[in-house]
């Protein structure tokens, strides 16, 4: 026979475990996942734009964005993943219908990132045409990233997109203090007209603590298929440059390396590859 004292106390610790529980668990939360459709590829989507879906996320959340075309700037002040139609599929082979492809671009640009830590898996990325020293508004590359002007420090995963028919492909930028990853990407006739038209991956304001690794870089005609000016740490291995004006441009940079590159059809007769390297 269990004395009242006894169920007494084990009323009072199952009281307190519960309580405990109950604790430790208010401040976990479920990350979402948010579906963008633009026509009727995902039927019962919450969303016709991706901005609407990065509005309504919180940090940590997911996006899926369904095959179609979203004509839009996409400003993304959260750490989210945020995944194309074709995510995880190599952008370098990748040949399928455009109608199974999540494209994305204005003529403003298409990816503004502005926290850490963003993924952009998955799409066909193209269209930026305005130059940013006439339209003050726009970003001048389908990708932009700048740590200095959104008070962040980078971290940001690029993969298995086509990024074409931009003025420059991706400005990349980070300080560090996380390590971005830029791989498997298409990167190719990144020409239109404007500051640094013709380069696939445009960084001016530092890059450190960056790989670039297995990407293909075609027909960047009037720059480079990536330009440094400034940056450390920074590893370019395992890519194929094809038909690009040069392969790679490099200034003030240290502490990196470049290996493992399949460099050809260069249209630039010096085809230098401009340097400060210290291995």
């Amino acid at each position: 026979m269990i004395s009242k004292r006894l169920t007494v106390k084990m009323t009072m610790a199952i009281a307190l475990f519960i309580g405990l529980v109950g604790f430790a668990n208010k401040h976990v939360y479920a990350a979402s996942t948010f579906v963008v459709d633009d026509n009727l590829a995902c039927p019962g989507a919450t969303f016709t734009t991706i901005q609407a879906a990065v509005n309504a996320a919180s940090s940590g959340d997911t996006i899926k964005v369904c095959p179609g075309t979203y004509n839009e700037l996409v400003q993304v002040n959260k750490t989210l993943t945020i995944l194309g139609a074709q995510s995880g599929v190599d952008a370098r082979t990748r040949a399928v219908p455009v109608a199974s492809e999540s494209v994305v671009g204005s003529g403003d640009g298409a990816f503004q990132i502005l926290e850490n830590n963003i993924v952009i898996d998955g799409f066909t990325i193209q269209g930026v045409n305005n130059p940013p020293n006439i339209f003050p508004s726009a970003l001048g590359a389908g990708i932009w990233t700048n740590p200095g002007f959104s008070g962040t420090n980078g971290g940001h995963q690029i993969r298995n997109n086509i990024i074409q028919n931009n003025i420059v492909g991706i400005f990349l930028h980070n300080d560090g203090t996380f390590a971005t990853k830029v791989d498997h990407n298409r990167i190719q006739n990144n020409n239109n007209p404007g500051p640094a038209s013709g380069t696939g991956i445009d960084s001016e304001l530092g890059l450190t603590n960056a790989t670039i690794d297995s990407n293909k870089f075609v027909g960047n005609t009037v720059e480079s298929a990536i330009d440094v000016f400034s940056g450390s740490n920074i590893t370019v291995s395992s890519n194929e440059f094809d038909a690009n004006r040069r392969a790679i441009g490099l200034g003030s940079v240290t502490s990196s390396s470049i290996t493992g590159n399949n460099i050809h059809n260069s249209n630039d007769r010096r085809q230098r590859t401009f340097a400060s390297l210290a291995e």
